[in-house]
């Protein structure tokens, strides 16, 4: 098996499993955005990750539910640009069964599930193509 086989392979697979997280992270954005509660939110830190060097930040956000509970929580989608300030009101879509599972209704929020997923598809179709072209 020739190396470029082996690397071809390893493409396909590492792209297969980041299209399938982030599939996963769409569909839990479109079921919070169609079926959450919306309500207001505030931001109250931007967190950066040691993994995450390169200038990603996750809002961290307190709100509350309908039922009074208090929740603060990091925002599972990570922004690069400056798109959300300290202090900045936000809207944010919980599960009403978990609270703690919520994101912030964004443009940014879709788009960078979408765009991810594209990618990911095109990252698959590469590897797939690479490797029936080495097998040839």
């Amino acid at each position: 098996m020739s190396l470029e086989l082996v690397i071809a392979i390893i493409v396909l697979l590492v792209s297969s499993l980041c299209t399938y997280g982030l599939i996963n992270l769409l569909y839990k954005v479109k079921r919070l955005t169609e079926k959450g509660i919306k309500v207001e939110g505030i931001i109250k830190d931007l967190e950066t990750t040691d993994f995450d060097d390169r200038g990603v930040r996750y809002p961290v956000v307190r709100f509350s539910t309908r039922d009074g509970v208090t929740i603060e929580g990091k925002n599972n989608i990570g922004v690069i640009f400056g798109n959300f300030k300290k202090g900045q009101m936000v809207e944010v879509c919980y599960n009403p069964k978990n609270p703690n599972e919520f994101i912030i209704s964004s443009f940014s929020s879709l788009i960078f599930s979408y765009v991810g997923v594209i990618l990911g598809i095109v990252a698959i179709i590469v590897g797939v193509v690479k490797i029936r072209s080495t097998l040839l």
